[in-house]
């Protein structure tokens, strides 16, 4: 139904891709040098960009919108990257295979930040590193400290204003996580 208000669709989807500086940073926390790592929910790819940067010998990345999945796909295959983009709902994925790193930045809306970490983490190899961008009241709530039960965290704030050329100016923490 048409409202007459224009919609914007990157919001609805939470769609604010990760910048450059944080990405490097996400990565960096990862260690993904000489590792198959795990993006799942890659937008235009500035994790998996980053991954590829630092050593990473494949990315398998997911993205819930046909389009920006096509896009992203079509980006790494045109340099030939071991990437594989594959389209939609990482909460529905099957946990397998296992992965020995993970990078995200998933969507934080109504705790989905939460929900997309307690998945990630069943995709977690053990010894492995997951580090993820999430909204900076999530570490503190009872459903991160059960999802995280039995492995070392370490949070690092990232302020405000650092994601503002992607649409939002929220202040956000990354999270790293070593089963």
């Amino acid at each position: 139904m048409d409202t007459g208000v224009a919609e914007d669709t990157k919001k609805t989807r939470q769609a604010f891709y990760t910048p450059v500086a944080v990405a490097a940073r996400v990565v960096e926390l990862a260690e993904v040098s000489g590792h198959k790592v795990l993006e799942p929910s890659c937008g235009d790819g500035a994790l998996v960009e980053e991954c590829l940067a630092q050593g990473a010998t494949e990315v398998v990345a997911q993205e819930l919108d046909p389009e920006t999945a096509a896009n992203t796909r079509a980006r790494f295959a045109a340099r030939h990257s071991p990437v594989t983009v594959q389209e939609g709902d990482f909460l529905a994925a099957h946990p397998a295979p296992l992965f020995p790193r993970i990078c995200a930045n998933p969507p934080f809306t109504r705790g989905q930040d939460l929900k997309h970490l307690a998945h990630m983490l069943q995709f977690l190899a053990p010894g492995g590193i997951c580090v993820c961008i999430m909204a900076p009241l999530s570490p503190s709530k009872p459903a991160f400290l059960k999802a995280t039960a039995g492995y070392k965290v370490t949070v690092e704030d990232v302020p405000a204003g650092a994601f503002k050329e992607s649409g939002t100016n929220i202040a956000t923490v990354i999270v790293k996580i070593v089963k």
